[in-house]
């Protein structure tokens, strides 16, 4: 059987009808979290933490977190955490808000804090650490991988 013209451009209209139906339909499952839930007040007080982050580059500029088989360790550079330390560490899930995990900061004489690793699961972890040192602000934003 030999369809004529209208037939077919009527059977594309029908396939691309269908295909957008699924497209909406799928986008309609997608969770889309955001990393901060009040990203706009944030963004307000966005210039101290430059200015934190500013401060820490001055003094160390390399990576805090390291990553064993049991732990993860949390090492702050000299002259940081000598005196009043406060502060919190955050992994942030990018895919998966749920699996975020907060804490905050008890480090030791050390400058150094651990982590155990069943409390993460595997994937990719946007880590932010935040601390006060007295009453100097510091910040440092990290990309972890959990194998």
């Amino acid at each position: 059987m030999i369809m004529n013209w209208g037939y077919k451009i009527l059977t594309a209209i029908c396939i691309f009808l269908v295909a957008m139906i699924g497209m909406v339909f799928i986008a309609m499952r997608q969770d889309n979290d955001l990393i901060e839930e009040n990203y706009y007040e944030k963004e307000l007080a966005f210039q101290a933490q430059i200015d934190a982050a500013k401060r820490l580059d001055a003094v160390d500029d390399g990576k805090f977190l390291k990553l064993s088989t049991n732990n993860i360790m949390l090492q702050l550079p000299m002259g940081t955490f000598e005196q009043n330390v406060s502060g919190k560490i955050e992994f942030l899930r990018r895919d998966d808000a749920r699996k975020d995990a907060k804490f905050d900061l008890h480090v030791n004489e050390n400058g150094s804090e651990f982590f155990p690793i069943q409390l993460f699961s595997m994937g990719s972890y946007q880590v932010r650490i935040s601390w006060e040192n007295d009453a100097l602000l510091y910040f440092q934003q990290e990309d972890l991988m959990i194998p």
